[in-house]
């Protein structure tokens, strides 16, 4: 009873919120909230950001939620809609520092989420300036799924593809597989908290944008704090990095690239085990983050694949504690490719 009544009380607060922002966009951007809110703009996501429909993922907008399905609030949706369709790159709401709004100056394609089933980023800033004719391949967690779209496209130049802790949950029907995908990976739970923050990040648009407005946008000042707290002058950079996301970039990262990027999984690996690519796979056995089925589920679909389990390491330490162990292990993969 008392999980259900949580549960209630943040979906209410979600909807909350999502007036709330409603009124702040229309004061600060003057626009409508339907820009943020992809419950309400599924259209209107594909035309301001010119995305195919095949490259969104469901879970951006098709969620399952109870008062969403109730109809509550959809008259209040529908008129923002019509209001306005502009597409503001940087929200009130995120921080504007320079680091912070470098992507912007980066080009004329303001989507700040990867289409992972057509890399092209990787190809216009490092194949393609360096003419690299063959390559080997390592990607943590997220990033395996980016690799092993990249490793599909160019299978005969893939010396070596090397995955730490990769997503990869199978599914029966291919519409599906993004939400099943999203009910793995950020399962609604309350520890540990690292699960906790990815279910909450991942269900609750607007709980996670007044959690990326709180932290993200005074990015600087929570540094400052730390710094004087820890009479560290360097802090680490993954605490750098969690600081300086924008809830645009979280969340696209999240239902774009893990969710979105699982329909296409299958396929790849498809092509890289008929291309005989060397797979490995490496993954510690308390990762709580991405079970340890996932690296069984892809030697099952690749046979030739290389698993192996580190024992007492996580999501985390697996790279952060044992770098130099990691870094043989790679050094003997790429020997072995010659």
């Amino acid at each position: 009873m008392s999980c259900l009544r949580r549960l209630r009380h943040q979906l209410l607060a979600t909807h909350v919120l999502c007036i709330v922002y409603s009124y702040l966009d229309e004061l600060f951007e003057k626009t409508a909230s339907s820009t943020s809110c992809y419950w309400s703009r599924r259209e209107q996501e594909k035309i301001n950001d010119n995305i195919e429909q095949d490259e969104v993922s469901q879970t951006l907008y098709k969620r399952p939620n109870l008062f969403r399905d109730m109809g509550l609030f959809n008259s209040r949706r529908m008129r923002l809609q019509r209001s306005s369709s502009k597409f503001i790159a940087n929200r009130w709401s995120d921080c504007g520092c320079e680091s912070c709004v470098a992507w912007i100056n980066s080009g004329d394609d303001l989507r700040l989420h990867v289409v992972v089933h057509e890399p092209e980023l990787i190809e216009k800033s490092v194949i393609f300036p360096y003419r690299l004719n063959s390559f080997h391949l390592v990607a943590h967690s997220m990033g395996s799924i980016i690799a092993l779209a990249l490793a599909a496209k160019y299978p005969q130049h893939v010396k070596s593809i090397t995955l730490i802790a990769p997503p990869y949950f199978p599914s029966d029907n291919k519409q599906d597989a993004s939400l099943y995908t999203l009910g793995k990976v950020a399962e609604k739970r309350l520890w540990p908290p690292l699960l906790f923050g990815s279910s909450f990040m991942s269900w609750y648009e607007h709980l996670g944008r007044t959690v990326c407005f709180i932290l993200c946008r005074n990015h600087k000042i929570w540094e400052f704090l730390l710094r004087l707290i820890t009479w560290r002058r360097d802090l680490h950079f993954t605490i750098m990095d969690l600081t300086r996301h924008t809830h645009h970039s979280a969340w696209h990262t999240m239902h774009n690239v893990i969710c979105g990027g699982s329909k296409y999984i299958e396929e790849y690996l498809s092509i890289l085990r008929d291309a005989k690519v060397k797979f490995t796979i490496i993954q510690g056995d308390e990762d709580q983050v991405v079970p340890i089925e996932c690296s069984s589920n892809i030697k099952m679909k690749v046979p030739e694949a290389d698993v192996r389990i580190i024992p007492k390491t996580n999501h985390s330490t697996i790279l952060l504690r044992h770098t130099k162990e990691f870094t043989r292990d790679l050094e003997s993969i790429w020997i072995s490719c010659r």
